[in-house]
């Protein structure tokens, strides 16, 4: 593939998603209103997307149990679009009542991870999926559909969820590299199949980084065409059901690697390396998984060679 930095899209958009998928492992539970506090950070940092809670069930994800007290608690009239993830209808109507807006639903491309993830096959997935989105269709809820494992070397089912969704008239969907395998190669090769089914300004990317390709990959999708992707604050992040999955890559590095290539992304690194500093210190540990939070923490030491 050639790379033509001049054909480069001259400006994306990033979906921060640290409060739910960046948080929903940690140990540490933050109290609500230190995640509005959050929330007020990142849209201070010019942050115009984000992904702030999960409807699953309470016991299940301890820290995301105050979903419907964060998202009465967020702040009013702001421009930042809030989204949710909703597994079913049961959390559909939580996330109705709690005044969300802006939700998505999830599948998974391949039936091991559907399974372990939500206990039923794609095709049981897709049915309460096709539920929840003719719901959300009356109600004037705007929906995405994030599909799990769309990267996987083994064969996946990518094209059969895709087809569902346009079947179903759903204009946008989320592509998760949730084990953080892909590569340049694949990711070629996944976008130019989902060019198929849905324009490139409405699919987003969301890239974990396990093998350290997930800068690389960023890449071969912007020469691609698609300018919207996830990320979350150090890297937080993974899935309990791909073991050995790292974390998503880092707001940190995609905002400073989309800086150098003169893609704007509206979004002040450095008051994003600021909140890595507060998250930090919110759970107790660094988040090391950021190497542009790294540097930038390290200037002010001296170090020799």
């Amino acid at each position: 593939m050639k790379i033509d930095f001049e054909g480069l899209p001259g400006e994306v958009l990033i979906t921060d998603v640290t409060l739910r998928d960046g948080l929903q492992q940690e140990r540490n539970v933050l109290e609500t209103r230190d995640k509005v506090a959050l929330v007020g950070d990142m849209i201070k940092a010019g942050v115009k997307s984000l992904e702030v809670t999960s409807f699953v069930r309470p016991d299940l994800v301890p820290q995301l149990a105050d979903a419907a007290e964060l998202f009465m608690a967020l702040p009013a009239g702001s421009e930042c679009n809030f989204r949710a993830l909703v597994p079913n209808l049961r959390g559909y109507d939580r996330a109705r009542k709690a005044g969300c807006k802006n939700i998505v639903l999830f599948v998974s491309a391949t039936e091991e991870h559907n399974r372990n993830n939500l206990g039923k096959s794609i095709d049981e997935t897709l049915d309460i999926l096709g539920q929840v989105l003719s719901r959300a269709t009356k109600d004037g809820v705007n929906t995405d559909v994030a599909v799990s494992m769309a990267f996987e070397q083994y064969p996946v089912k990518l094209r059969h969820v895709l087809e569902f969704l346009v079947d179903k008239g759903q204009k946008t969907v989320i592509l998760c590299d949730t084990s953080g395998m892909a590569n340049p190669k694949l990711v070629r090769e996944r976008l130019q199949l989902a060019k198929r089914y849905f324009d490139r300004e409405e699919v987003t990317l969301h890239f974990h980084d396990t093998t350290g390709c997930a800068i690389a990959n960023v890449l071969v999708s912007l020469l691609e065409g698609f300018s919207s992707f996830d990320a979350a604050i150090g890297g937080l992040g993974g899935c309990p059901f791909a073991e050995g999955a790292a974390g998503n890559i880092a707001l940190e590095d995609l905002v400073w690697f989309l800086s150098s290539l003169n893609v704007k992304t509206g979004i002040d690194i450095g008051k994003v390396v600021e909140i890595n500093g507060k998250l930090s210190e919110l759970l107790k540990r660094p988040l090391y998984d950021s190497k542009v939070a790294r540097y930038f923490r390290g200037r002010k030491s001296v170090c020799g060679r």
